[in-house]
C-alpha cells in the first residue's frame, strides 16, 4: 500500500502532549464509551477516527472540545445538526478531515490566540451542509486551510438555524472550493488561496481587535476568486457581491448601503491601503481588485533537495520592500522566524527569491514582508514537501496490519542498508530495524493496536507513511 505523505508526518514532529483515543467500533454514535478506546472523547485527546471500510459516526449533543482530531477517508461524521466547536482554550487543537462532515448548526474553529495561532483545521475531503461557519472569536486566532480538492459548502439549513452564513476573524486560505449561500464575513481576518469562493455577498468589516493581521483591521484578500452563484458579481441583495462596512475614522466607502467591487475606493478616490487589501491577482468574475498590497507575490513554493528544503518565491511588483522574513512552523499555527531576505525596494519588473532551510523536517511555512517603514504584511501559508524525495519509494502490507508487515523499497541498491522506524502519534520512537534487502519483515507482536507512523531512511532521503495496527 502507497504511504500518505500529507498529513501524519505533522503529528510526528509536534509537541502535543495528547492522550490517544481511537475509535474501535463501525458504524455508531460519538457519545457511546465502549466505541472508543478511551472512552467518550474529553479535552486533552488525540481522536482518531479511521475506519477500515466506510462508515459513519453520530454526533447526539453539541461538542465543545479542546481535542486533535483525525477522520479518515472512509469516515462520515453526522454532527446531526448539532454544534461542533474545537479550540475553546487551546491554540493547538485541530481538525484533519480526509473524509466528510456533514449536517453542522455552527461549526467553529474558535480560536483563543491571536492571528496566525489556531486552532486549525484541515480540510483534505468534504465538508457539507454546515449552517454556520466561523473561524477565531474577534480575536484573529484560527485558522482553516482547505486544500486543493476539498469542498466546503456553507447552505441555509431548515433543520439548524437557517444562516447559510461565514464569519471570519482569522485566516482561511482556501485552494479548493467554498461556497456560501449567504452571507461571508470578512470581520478582520484574511482570505488567502488560488481557489473558488462563491458566495451571496461578500461583506468586509473593521475589527478594532484584529491589530495582529498585520494587514489592518478590516482584512486582506489576496488570490484566488471570487463570484456569486450566478457567475456574474450580481450578489444576493442590491446587487453589489462586494461591500465594506467603514469604520468610524476611515470612511472607505460612502455609497450607499455598501460598495460593489468596481469601487471599493476610498472617500479620497484613492485606494485604502490602511484597513482593506484586495490584492490585484484576486479576480472576481473577470473583474481585477484595485487595491494591492505593498508586495504582489506571484508564487511561493517549496523543493526538497539534498540539501534541505529550497523555497522560492516571485513578486510581480514591490513597493518600499525592505525585507522577507521566513517563517517556519511544525504544527501550522505557531511560527519562528528563521531567516531574512533582502527585498529589492520598489520594483515594477518580476524579482525571485530563494531561501534554503536545512533543517529537514516536516514543516509549514509562510512569508512576512517588511516595509523599511516597519510595517509588515503576511502572505499564504505552504506546507513543505520533505516526506519522499522521489529517489526511492517505500510500500509496505497489510495495512492495517496484526502481528507482521513486510517492507518494500523500490529503487533499494544492494550493499547499501536502510533504518525502519515505528512511532506512535507523540513521537515516541517504539520499534526500529535495520533494511538490508529490497523487502524485509518486521515483528510487531506486543504493539498495542492503533495508528502508528513509519518512517524509512535510506541514504540521505527520508519517506514517512502511517500505519494501522489492528
Amino acid at each position: 500500500m502507497k504511504g500518505i505523505h500529507l498529513l501524519l508526518p505533522l503529528l510526528l514532529f509536534s509537541s502535543w502532549s495528547y492522550a490517544q483515543n481511537n475509535w474501535t467500533a463501525g458504524t455508531g454514535t460519538w457519545s457511546t464509551g465502549a466505541n472508543w478506546s478511551g472512552g467518550v472523547p474529553a479535552d486533552g485527546d488525540n481522536v482518531i477516527i479511521d475506519c477500515v471500510s466506510a462508515c459513519t459516526v453520530t454526533m447526539t449533543a453539541n461538542i465543545g472540545l479542546d481535542i486533535q482530531l483525525y477522520i479518515g477517508s472512509q469516515v462520515t461524521l453526522d454532527v446531526a445538526f448539532k454544534t461542533f466547536a474545537i479550540g475553546a482554550g487551546d491554540v493547538t487543537s485541530s481538525v484533519t478531515n480526509y473524509g466528510t462532515i456533514l449536517k453542522v448548526k455552527d461549526f467553529k474553529i474558535k480560536g483563543a490566540g491571536t492571528y496566525g495561532q489556531g486552532p486549525t483545521l484541515n480540510n483534505y475531503g468534504t465538508i457539507t451542509q454546515v449552517d454556520k461557519l466561523s473561524i477565531g472569536n474577534n480575536n484573529g486566532g484560527g485558522i482553516i486551510i482547505n486544500h486543493a480538492g476539498a469542498t466546503i459548502s456553507v447552505t441555509i439549513e431548515a433543520a439548524a438555524a437557517s444562516k447559510g452564513d461565514a464569519h471570519i476573524d482569522g485566516q482561511l486560505t482556501n485552494d479548493g472550493t467554498i461556497s456560501v449561500e449567504d452571507e461571508f464575513l470578512l470581520h478582520g481576518g484574511i482570505l488567502a488561496g488560488t481557489g473558488n469562493l462563491e458566495a451571496g455577498y461578500i461583506m468586509m468589516k473593521d475589527n478594532p481587535m484584529e491589530g495582529a493581521a498585520g494587514a489592518g483591521s478590516g482584512g486582506i484578500i489576496t488570490g484566488g476568486s471570487i463570484s456569486d452563484p450566478s457567475g456574474s458579481c450580481s450578489g444576493s441583495t442590491d446587487g453589489s457581491l462586494l461591500y465594506v462596512v467603514p469604520s468610524s475614522t476611515e470612511p472607505t466607502c460612502q455609497a450607499a448601503p455598501g460598495c460593489t467591487f468596481s469601487v471599493l475606493m476610498g472617500a479620497d478616490g484613492t485606494g485604502d491601503s490602511t484597513d482593506y487589501y484586495i490584492n490585484s491577482s484576486t479576480s472576481s468574475c473577470g473583474e481585477s481588485g484595485f487595491v494591492t498590497l505593498p508586495v504582489e507575490l506571484l508564487d511561493f513554493s517549496s523543493k526538497s533537495t539534498a540539501q534541505g528544503i529550497e523555497l522560492n518565491w516571485s513578486t510581480a511588483t514591490e513597493s518600499f520592500n525592505s525585507h522577507f522574513e521566513i517563517e517556519k512552523s511544525r504544527d501550522g499555527t505557531s511560527f519562528t522566524s528563521i531567516g531574512i531576505v533582502n527585498g529589492h525596494g520598489t520594483s515594477a519588473e518580476v524579482q525571485t527569491y530563494r531561501y534554503m532551510d536545512r533543517e529537514v523536517t516536516s514543516s509549514y511555512y509562510r512569508l512576512k514582508q517588511v516595509d523599511f517603514d516597519g510595517t509588515a504584511a503576511y502572505h499564504e501559508i505552504i506546507k513543505s514537501d520533505d516526506m519522499n524525495f522521489g529517489l526511492f519509494d517505500t510500500n509496505f502490507y497489510p495495512n492495517p496490519a496484526t502481528d507482521r508487515v513486510t517492507i518494500n523499497l523500490a529503487g533499494f541498491v544492494f550493499a547499501t542498508s536502510a533504518e525502519f522506524q515505528l512511532f506512535d502519534l507523540q513521537g515516541q520512537l517504539i520499534k526500529s530495524a535495520v533494511l538490508t534487502s529490497p523487502f524485509t519483515e518486521i515483528n510487531l507482536n506486543g504493539l498495542r493496536p492503533g495508528l502508528y507512523i513509519v518512517q524509512t531512511n535510506y541514504l540521505k532521503e527520508k519517506s514517512i507513511d502511517r500505519l494501522l495496527i489492528k
